[in-house]
């Protein structure tokens, strides 16, 4: 590493700042239960009924009598399966946006 002063630096041309555009977002996509049957398992689709009504995995475990880290690892299966890294992202999956107003643009 060489300690060099400011002067000795090469100057560097000025750059206009350029404003990125904002990527578009995804289309939403809604599951149904017919689409995911043959990806999960009978017990990953009782996982995902209890995490997609709002329960914690803690909450799910209690509810399907099995431990925490069943539950755990049966979400991160269908996380990775469903492509989504987040419960909102998970459940943004399964509810369709409303319905337009007659005359909203």
């Amino acid at each position: 590493m060489d300690v060099v002063s400011r002067t000795a630096l090469p100057s560097l041309p000025d750059r206009e700042c350029i404003t990125p555009t904002p990527a578009p977002a995804p289309p939403t996509v809604v599951l149904s239960r017919k689409a995911i049957n043959g990806l999960l398992s009978t017990t990953e689709l009782r996982v995902l009924d209890w995490l997609l009504k709002g329960l914690s995995e803690k909450e799910a475990a209690a509810s399907l009598h099995v431990s925490w880290h069943t539950v755990h690892s049966h979400a991160k299966r269908i996380y990775r399966l469903l492509g989504v890294h987040s419960r909102a992202e998970l459940m943004s999956h399964f509810v369709s946006p409303p319905p337009k107003a007659e005359g909203a643009p």
